[in-house]
């Protein structure tokens, strides 16, 4: 399914920072 593709990267693309943010923090 596109829109699921879309949606996933979509979703990857919010997620990753939140990750390498709480990372830095950590940090």
């Amino acid at each position: 399914n596109e829109r699921e593709s879309q949606k996933l990267s979509a979703l990857r693309d919010y997620l990753l920072p939140l990750l390498f943010n709480n990372q830095v923090e950590v940090c």
